[in-house]
Formats: structure tokens, sequence, C-alpha cells
């Protein structure tokens, strides 16, 4: 069984890829999916999938609050009643609500079987943002009880993994196993359009930082005055971003496209991939915009880009909330076509690091490893 908060973005990606490890095993394992809220934009309507409630944008931080505690127990009782139906061997949880609740389960209820839990974003940095300090400490302390009690952690990037040990004393066995995406053979770019699209997709919330990238714009296009920006993606902040864009007198230039089920066109279209995240795992989008040839510009979170682009060799890498640096990123690849073109090539050439194949092959052998213990 897969348990996840929710299966909107990268998460769905991810899970698409995870569920094509069932024919890898030869059919020997019955998957089911079971997830705490039902997605707004990826539906999926099977038989082996379960949902528990609608999606809820309201928790933006932990609190020790009746609403959030009652949630959580109502949560764990529901994933209760679904193990009870599916009586699974292992349990593959996404990232640390599901994680602790599977740990929990396990306690609780007396089940017997095997626990992988996964990590996609920087857990250290979620607690500073979304925590007090002293509910920081409480919450590491759990995690530290409850990721050792794993079977096997699986994080999506080698410092992300180093983290477990440095930041939460974990000690049980830790494995990276990167994301991957299904591979076209060419680039679909490698010369800039006289478009000067500039394409960001991500969910518009705080951690994803637009702010910045929309800073950083303001100032591209007093040299480039028709450069383009295209928002691809939804969330609790857009109201808040669509504000921004009309009080700077941005709306002829930055267009807020929405959630797409298919983002090729977008891949496509565009000159260059922005990411400006405060916080990332393995980002999904990055990897994909890369497999087009679209060189890219994206923030050195703790996680996740810095490996991708190898420290910079593959794309440009600048300070998060440097909008400054951004604006000057931007404007050289758009100014200088042998600049363009050297980093196109490498984010291509670099992007096939990252195939959905090896990513499920590793998964099926991490399966079959647990099931022979």
């Amino acid at each position: 069984m897969i348990l996840a908060k929710t299966i909107d973005g990268g998460t769905g990606t991810y899970l698409t890829n995870l569920l094509d490890t069932k024919n890898l095993l030869k059919n020997e394992f019955n998957f089911s999916v079971a997830v705490l809220e039902e997605p707004i934009y990826m539906q999926r309507t099977n038989k082996n999938f379960y949902y528990m409630k609608k999606r809820d944008y309201s928790l933006q931080k932990y609190s020790l609050t009746y609403k959030n505690l009652s949630s959580f127990i109502k949560e764990l009782f529901w994933i209760k009643k679904i193990l009870q139906q599916t009586k699974p061997n292992i349990i593959l949880t996404i990232d640390v609500n599901c994680n602790i609740h599977s740990a929990l389960s396990k306690i609780l209820f007396r089940k017997n079987f095997k626990t992988i839990f996964t990590t996609h974003s920087d857990l250290d940095g979620n607690l500073d943002q979304k925590s007090t300090t002293f509910l920081k400490f409480i919450l590491k302390k759990v995690i530290n009880l409850f990721y050792n009690r794993a079977d096997l952690n699986i994080c999506v990037s080698k410092d992300l993994s180093n983290s477990l040990g440095s930041s939460f004393g974990i000690k049980s066995k830790s494995i990276t196993i990167f994301n991957g995406l299904e591979m076209s053979g060419s680039p679909k770019k490698n010369s800039r359009s006289v478009n000067n699209r500039i394409l960001t997709i991500s969910r518009l919330d705080k951690q994803k930082d637009h702010l910045t990238l929309l800073k950083a714009f303001e100032l591209v296009i007093k040299k480039i005055k028709n450069a383009h920006l295209l928002l691809v993606g939804d969330g609790p902040l857009k109201n808040e971003l669509i504000y921004f864009v009309t009080k700077n007198n941005l709306d002829k230039n930055v267009e807020f496209i929405g959630w797409q089920n298919n983002i090729n066109e977008f891949f496509l279209n565009s000159d260059i991939f922005v990411l400006s995240s405060h916080r990332e795992g393995f980002p999904y989008a990055l990897i994909e915009a890369m497999s087009f040839g679209l060189p890219v510009v994206c923030t050195n979170t703790p996680y996740g880009p810095r490996e991708i682009l190898d420290g910079g060799k593959y794309g440009y890498l600048i300070p998060m909330r440097g909008y400054i640096e951004m604006k000057d990123a931007i404007l050289e690849l758009l100014e200088n076509k042998e600049i363009y073109k050297n980093y196109s090539q490498l984010a291509f050439k670099r992007s096939h690091l990252y195939t959905s194949k090896r990513m499920v092959n590793e998964y099926a052998n991490v399966i079959k490893e647990l099931v022979k213990d």
C-alpha cells in the first residue's frame, strides 16, 4: 500500500512512476493507494484508490490545536480501516505526516507489515517555517523516534538523505533513489525563440516564492519590453500574486495559466525555465524542463536543485530571494545566443541521468529485498 497526503503536482508524477514498479515485479504484488486528501486536479478513479477527505489549504503552520489533533486522530483511524481492507505486506509512505501515521499504525494496531518511509522535501526547512522553536524541538524528537522504526528510509536526494542523520539523528537504513521521468530522444529546444518567454511551473504558495521571480521579471522587462512570464499552477497565494502584478503594471507581460494536465506545450513554447523556491526535495518540473533542452535558472535551495545542476554546471544557481541575480541570469540567457545554446545542451544532457526506468528498477529491487527479509 502507498500512503500519501495528496497526489496533485509532483507527488502525482512520482506515484505514476511508482505504480509502474508492479510490472517489474511480474504482478506478484497488488498495489493499493490511500490518500488523505482528494486530488483537485489529478483525479484517479480506481477500485484500488481510497480517498479520505477534501483538500485543505488552511494548514500553513504546525500547532497543537484541538482542530489539528482531532484531524490527525481521524486520519489515523481512517488508515486503520484501509489497513483492515487491504492487509498490506509493505506500506510505502510519502513525507513526514504519512511516515508518522505508518509507524503509529504499526505500534497501536499491532499490524505486521514492513515500512518504507520516503522523504521528498526539506524537513528542517518545513519545521522552521511552520512551527515555533519549542514545537520544532518536540517534532524533531518525534521524527527521530518514528523514523528510526522504519525498515527503510528513502530520500530523493543524497543531501536530503545525509540530513536525516545530521539533523534528526536517524540511524535506521537510509538510501537515495532519485525521482525519474520518461525521456525523449532529442531536445525540443536548442535555440531561443523571438518570444522571450519565461516559464515557471509550481504550486502558488509561500515555499515557491513567486514574489522573488516577479521582482526579477519586473527588472527584466525594463530592458526587454516584450518579455513574457507564464506562471503555470494554482494555490493559496494566487490572489496575492495577481494583486502584485496589477499593482506593478505587469498585467500585459505576466500570465497566470492555472493548473494544466498537459504541460508539454508550455515547455515547447518557452525559452527559459525558472524555479524560485525556498525549499525543494528533488523537483520534477526542473528535470522535465531540462529534458526539453530549456536552460534553467534556479535558487540554490538546501536540497535538490544544487544536486541536479551539479553546483551550477548544468544551469544557473542563484541565492534564495536573490531577484537581482535572477534578473541577471535571465538577461544573460535572453541576450547571448551562445550562452543560451550551451546551457540548453547541458540541461538536456544532464536530465538523462534521471530516468523513470532507473527509478522504477531501484524501487522494484528494494521491494523484493524487503520481502526476502
